[in-house]
């Protein structure tokens, strides 16, 4: 102990905390060299259309670039994070022993050069025994100084021999995996345990709003995943926390996939790895998009089919935002198909003359059924409501407490997932729209808003709303009893709602930028469901 004791004496913990503001310099600067290099090398030559044999290689080797900087910025921060919780742990310690020296002196207790703490004269037995309890209490706290010291010392050894900086060297398939096991345990020897983020999408506001900007970037870092995934925090950081970890996802080991063995393979590339590959491609290539063009990944899993949420235009700061939920075998696969619609959506609120900006939205946060019979039930409709509701209360919480118009529309199966989330009247939408629906699973007077803020769009070509709709699912949206309006649309197939510069599209841009479409009918006046009423009341 004499010799712990000195050196925590005369510990100077200037070099400590420099290093761990080093360490994080270089992490933002790894972070800057990422996005240059992905800006200005491997998207202008993708954007070029460059391809082949040469392509293909070229392309392994700068993105075997950027994971190295993407690994290198996480373990660069992460090794600041061990180092700072090393130098605050170090010294509490050492503020520690001194208090506690500085106090025994004080009472004239006498502190030898090894730390052993001695008891003051005494002028009787008594006095000595009355004293020894307080004796050994001093001692035990320069002990417990010394320990705290020496533990804060062996956890942040064996947090930084956790990391495997040979991961820097030259890339290898599961390198960026293998930092984020890394990080996991650097934080677990530190006793570093994850975020409890709040699962109210208010009180997440809150949470986050209440850390501060070092917890906010390193819980981005080493909890991606997690963080990238919670309702009520700012698109921006759900965005920056999303991409790390479908970069991640990309690099699991469980994905056997034919880049972990080079060009010209004939390994099998797991499917999860393929759609989650199309996901990248498509956000790379909206990347340098003019503002208000930008795509934010807001949530990403790989699991079964893929579930995935993007909006296009901050919906944390625009005045009108339309959530799309698309219908039966949506899948991860199909993403660009879906970003066009919703890009679609937008330039059609935008050409409707809103007051303010707009952001679209693609929900697949639900597992979307097959065309087999799971199209007929309401099974995976009940299953994605919740997390329907959940986004637009996150999505409320984000904007703050100015009350932003927020549209949901439903096409397909997907409006049946909208009406089940609206028909308790907890979907937090400001109106709601039903297209090619076989069913909401509900009526207008369920779903909490004015029923001249339900719409349906119908065509009499989409053989889903024309043979499907009122049976399993529910009563047709577009029929008088279920009371809702109903706007024009081209008459074509079931995807015809989404065809650009069709009466349908213009009708739901209309609806989105806060705006009345082109109706074929207004609701009822009288809800059709009144008892009190007929049952189908004449449509004024």
């Amino acid at each position: 102990m004499p010799e712990l004791y000195s050196q925590l004496w005369n510990l100077d913990l200037d070099g400590i905390s420099q290093a761990a503001k080093n360490w994080h310099n270089l992490s933002a600067e790894l972070e800057s060299a990422h996005t240059q290099h992905h800006r200005q090398v491997t998207l202008p030559l993708k954007k070029a259309g460059w391809s082949g044999e040469a392509a293909t290689s070229a392309f392994l080797f700068l993105n075997g670039v950027e994971t190295r900087l993407e690994i290198g910025r996480v373990e660069a921060e992460l090794i600041s994070t061990v180092l700072s919780t090393v130098h605050q742990r170090m010294a509490k310690a050492k503020s520690d022993l001194r208090a506690v020296i500085t106090e025994a002196e004080g009472y004239g207790y006498t502190v030898t050069g090894d730390g052993t703490v001695y008891p003051p004269p005494h002028t009787s037995r008594y006095e000595a025994e009355e004293g020894a309890g307080q004796l050994t209490a001093y001692r035990d706290r320069v002990e417990s100084a010394i320990a705290a010291a020496r533990q804060a010392s062996d956890d942040g050894r064996s947090a930084l021999t956790a990391l495997h900086g040979d991961v820097m060297a030259q890339y290898r398939p599961h390198a960026l995996n293998e930092a984020s096991l890394d990080a996991q345990a650097a934080l677990m020897y530190l006793g570093i345990d994850p975020p409890k983020p709040p699962k109210d999408p208010k009180s997440a506001a809150a949470w986050w709003k209440g850390l501060t900007a070092e917890q906010q970037r390193d819980y981005t870092l080493y909890y991606p995943q997690l963080i990238g995934n919670v309702d009520g925090l700012p698109s921006t950081v759900r965005d920056n926390a999303n991409r790390l970890s479908l970069d991640e996802q990309l690099d699991d080991p469980e994905l056997l996939t034919g880049h972990d063995y080079g060009v010209g393979t004939s390994a099998v590339i797991d499917p999860r790895y393929t759609a989650m590959m199309k996901l990248k491609d498509a956000l790379d290539a909206n990347d340098g998009a003019a503002p208000g063009k930008e795509l934010y990944l807001l949530s990403v899993k790989g699991a079964g089919d893929g579930q995935v949420v993007i909006a296009q235009g901050n919906p944390d700061t625009a005045t009108h935002t339309g959530v799309y939920v698309p219908g039966t075998s949506t899948t991860l696969s199909g993403v660009s198909g879906s970003l066009n619609r919703i890009n679609l959506l937008q330039q059609a609120a935008e050409g409707a003359h809103p007051d303010g900006s707009v952001s679209t939205v693609f929900w697949l946060g639900y597992d979307a059924p097959e065309l087999d019979q799971t199209v007929t039930t309401r099974t995976r409709a009940e299953a994605g409501a919740p997390d329907l509701q959940h986004f637009i209360a996150g999505t409320r919480a984000a904007q703050g407490p100015d009350h932003h118009h927020i549209t949901v529309i439903g096409h397909s199966y997907g409006s049946t997932v909208v009406g089940t989330a609206a028909n308790t009247g907890q979907l937090g939408a400001d109106d709601i729209v039903a297209v090619g629906s076989p069913g909401m699973n509900g009526y207008a007077h369920d779903f909490g808003i004015p029923r001249d803020h339900v719409y349906v769009g119908k065509s009499d070509n989409d053989p889903i709303a024309h043979y499907l709709s009122g049976l399993s699912l529910g009563e047709d949206p577009a029929s008088p009893k279920f009371g809702a309006s109903q706007f024009q649309v081209a008459q074509g197939d079931h995807s015809s709602y989404f065809d650009r510069g069709s009466i349908g599209l213009e009708n739901m841009g209309a609806i989105i930028a806060g705006k009345e479409p082109t109706l074929v009918h207004p609701a009822p006046v009288r809800d059709p469901m009144d008892p009190l009423h007929p049952m189908y009341p004449a449509v004024p």
